[in-house]
């Protein structure tokens, strides 16, 4: 595993541009480049190889002088800042060991709903604005989402973070798993959602996990001979390694995984980010999605490869620390956030 590790990073040191960020999701508002800059330098974060360590301090150094102009970050330097961004850019940050000022928590506090979700806008004004779509509802993009809330409830930092796990304990379905807004995946948000109640524990957490992870093991008993896409097969890892019963299977999807590495350090890109029209506020029930589109109703993956392979090897870093744990008869724990 270790030379998977060490392909991947080489691969994503590969992919940094000249600006020193990552860019990946080619849409209407350009590619991605602060959120994805924050998400793969936490994932070489993980790592502990220097060169990886060296380009996360670089990625951070670079994003906090980007934040001049607001309290939080975005998908880009063009578009209003938003909940899930900096979310992303926090984890970094804790990652590291550096500070987050109180401007950005309260940032965040402003994106918490009263039903303890984050959304990921919190008014429609300057979204609004940017995409000039005046007159449209943007009920969907400023609504409740899982799956930014299962991403900001794993950081103890978080303001209102047990409001947000609340919410998560009370959104988790009959099955065991969440469900995203800005996903395809069913994984994504139930990784985020399972990893950020393991490391919370409070009553009853133990078993909301073990419902997720159970789940998980139906999902993948279910690939069949074609498997699922690296995307998912990384984020089931994650969730697998949380039970101590479903540790053998992780083992499998594991061996998968790093099979399916490319010869240049990547995995396939299948990151499949969808993007709802902004009124869309159930894009489950919604079916004219654009495969390939680049606004509203579309979906797409990651054509860079940044954001699945940045996904693949934040999970074999935790099956290393799995692997590395002493042996317990509870659920293995995520590493803590700030």
């Amino acid at each position: 595993m270790a030379g998977s590790n060490e392909r991947a990073v080489a691969f994503l040191l590969r992919q940094r541009t000249g600006r020193g960020r990552w860019e990946d999701f080619d849409t209407l508002a350009g590619a991605s480049t602060h959120w994805v800059t924050a998400y793969v330098a936490l994932a070489l974060a993980q790592t502990g190889d220097p060169r990886a360590l060296a380009a996360a301090h670089d990625a951070w150094s670079r994003l906090r002088r980007r934040r001049w102009r607001s309290a939080g970050w975005a998908f880009n330097g063009k578009v209003p800042p938003d909940a899930d961004s900096t979310v992303w850019v926090m984890h970094l940050a804790a990652a590291l060991d550096a500070r987050i000022g109180r401007r950005t928590r309260r940032f965040l506090a402003r994106h918490l709903t009263p039903a303890g979700a984050l959304a990921t806008y919190a008014d429609a004004g300057r979204i609004r604005v940017f995409t000039k779509l005046q007159g449209h509802s943007f009920a969907g993009w400023c609504g409740p989402h899982t799956c930014v809330t299962a991403a900001g409830a794993g950081l103890a930092s978080l303001p209102g973070r047990e409001r947000a796990l609340e919410f998560l304990r009370a959104a988790q379905r009959p099955d065991g798993d969440w469900r995203a807004y800005w996903w395809e995946s069913p994984y994504y948000a139930t990784t985020l959602a399972a990893e950020a109640l393991a490391d919370a524990g409070a009553p009853g957490d133990d078993a909301r996990v073990q419902r997720a992870a159970r789940w998980t093991v139906g999902m993948v008993e279910g690939w069949g001979a074609a498997g699922a896409s690296p995307f998912d097969q990384a984020l089931a890892l994650r969730t697998l390694l949380l039970a101590p019963e479903t540790l053998p299977l992780a083992g499998r999807v594991l061996d998968t995984l790093t099979q399916g590495q490319h010869a240049d350090g990547s995995w396939t890109p299948s990151a499949r980010l969808r993007i709802p029209p902004p009124q869309v506020t159930e894009p489950e029930a919604y079916t004219a999605w654009v495969e390939g589109g680049r606004g509203g109703g579309s979906v797409q993956v990651d054509p860079r490869a940044c954001f699945t392979t940045a996904t693949v090897l934040h999970a074999l870093c935790a099956a290393e620390r799995r692997r590395a744990a002493p042996p317990s008869g509870s659920a293995a724990r995520a590493p803590a956030r700030r």
